[in-house]
């Protein structure tokens, strides 16, 4: 593990399970440069690009807050008893990569999550691919603790993103979404 990483990173939101913001944790791991470590996210700038889906790219650099006070090199390697924080270790479900569309229609959809539901918690639908957590939103189509679910359509080329959360507080989410997209006439 090193210390001493900054540097700058470039994706769009599809790279992301959630926004980014300056104080987040990041862990990085690229074999290719023998690189295993966590670094705090410095600035992040967001740029728009209107278009269809919408495509939102961050500009992220970053820096381990160890760097500063390790500035002073005394060796190509940092000493075995120096102390750095634990490393975050994010917990994902398993994601719903066997979710069939069990029957659609210009008015409902119904889905399979063909998964089980965790202890404590089930699915989430959303209109929008970010911001998957607890709480009043105007994206949230549904919550269920049944792997079959059956919710309204609004639009002739309506977007849902289904995603298994737990009954942990907050709850851990599946990594990614699922993404289904309808276009079929009211």
């Amino acid at each position: 593990m090193s210390a001493l990483w900054s540097g700058s990173y470039k994706g769009n939101r599809f790279s992301f399970a959630s926004d980014v913001w300056p104080g987040d944790a990041l862990l990085f791991n690229a074999p290719s440069l023998n690189l295993n470590t966590q670094v705090v996210v410095r600035s992040v700038t967001v740029s728009y690009k209107a278009s269809y889906p919408d495509l939102v790219e961050y500009a992220i650099t970053f820096a381990n807050d160890w760097a500063d006070d390790l500035a002073i090199k005394t060796s190509t390697t940092v000493p075995a008893d120096t102390w750095l924080p634990a490393l975050i270790s994010p917990t994902y479900l398993a994601n719903l990569n066997s979710l069939t569309v069990a029957s659609l229609n210009g008015s409902a959809v119904t889905i399979n999550a063909n998964a089980t539901p965790p202890t404590g918690g089930g699915f989430e639908i959303r209109r929008r691919d970010y911001a998957f957590m607890p709480g009043e939103d105007p994206d949230l189509v549904m919550r269920s603790s049944l792997p079959n679910m059956t919710f309204s359509r609004e639009t002739a080329a309506d977007r849902f993103y289904i995603r298994m959360y737990d009954g942990s507080t907050p709850p851990n989410y599946s990594e990614f979404s699922i993404a289904l997209f309808i276009n079929l006439p009211l």
